[in-house]
């Protein structure tokens, strides 16, 4: 398995956890409706807010996108409800990845963001986890092993689709 199959690998596994994790915590009757459409954007929305964050020089250094992803694989599990993850790789040419990571710790934390974990057991790839408890969007953003980019990871919680999905 070459390098790029075991990132697309390890992306695809990332994106399934956000989704499907997010979703867990919720029971059915409190899922918010929304279209796939309205919870990508808010990913969107969620991506352009943390470049700006990070400075004027941020900018995403290979194209990343988003999936829509259902909150259940389990058996006759309901085909409406569903979660949005992106996944995305962010350059700044003007700061290291770590700082930049530190940086988003403590602007996230002055936005009120819960930080659900922040790893630094490798200091050269720390990974922080936050959540916005007002729409309970979670973002996860880490050091990329050899790379001066940083992966940040966005996943919305599991929302129930006006229409059947799966």
């Amino acid at each position: 398995m070459t390098t790029l199959h075991r990132a697309r690998a390890v992306i695809a596994a990332l994106l399934l956890a956000t989704a499907t994790a997010a979703c867990s915590q919720q029971k059915d009757t409190t899922l918010e409706t929304r279209t796939v459409g309205e919870a990508t954007s808010t990913v969107n929305d969620y991506l352009t807010q943390t470049l700006t964050l990070i400075g004027p020089d941020a900018r995403q250094s290979k194209p990343g996108g988003t999936t829509d992803i259902p909150c259940s694989d389990a058996p006759n599990a309901p085909n409406d409800q569903f979660g949005v993850a992106g996944h995305y790789q962010i350059e700044n040419p003007t700061e290291a990845p770590k700082a930049t990571i530190a940086r988003l710790q403590q602007a996230w934390q002055n936005k009120g963001y819960t930080q659900n974990d922040y790893r630094t057991s490798d200091p050269e790839r720390p990974e922080l986890t936050v959540t916005n408890p007002a729409d309970h969007i979670k973002i996860t953003a880490e050091v990329i092993k050899d790379a001066p980019r940083i992966a940040l990871t966005i996943g919305t919680p599991c929302y129930h689709s006006p229409t059947p999905l799966y």
